[in-house]
């Protein structure tokens, strides 16, 4: 997909999701994975486009007591039977579940 200035990758596919999000809702873009399992381990912040300002990531594994917020990215881990892995983008929150949005062409 194309935005305005910003390739955001391969249509449909849950790591263009959360790049197009992030890039239209926070002006902000992440470097290249060619799957959602890299992220989790090569990203390490977010550039804001407009004037090159880098903002660090934090990563909280699964069972950790902070919970998500509104806005985060949930990265899923990568299993033998989901070898790509896949990431989401969390929309909501409430004290005992999540809401979130992502996209993946099957």
């Amino acid at each position: 997909m194309y935005q305005p200035s910003q390739m955001t990758g391969t249509k449909w596919q849950c790591i263009e999701y959360a790049r197009r999000w992030l890039f239209i809702r926070k002006g902000c873009i992440f470097k290249d994975a060619s799957m959602a399992a890299q992220m989790w381990d090569q990203l390490s912040y977010v550039e804001r486009v407009i004037d090159g300002k880098l903002f660090p990531l934090k990563r909280y594994s699964n069972g950790s007591p902070k919970p998500p917020k509104k806005g985060s990215l949930l990265i899923c881990k990568q299993t033998s039977d989901f070898p790509v892995s896949h990431v989401t983008v969390i929309v909501d929150t409430v004290i005992t579940f999540i809401s979130h949005l992502g996209s993946n062409k099957i």
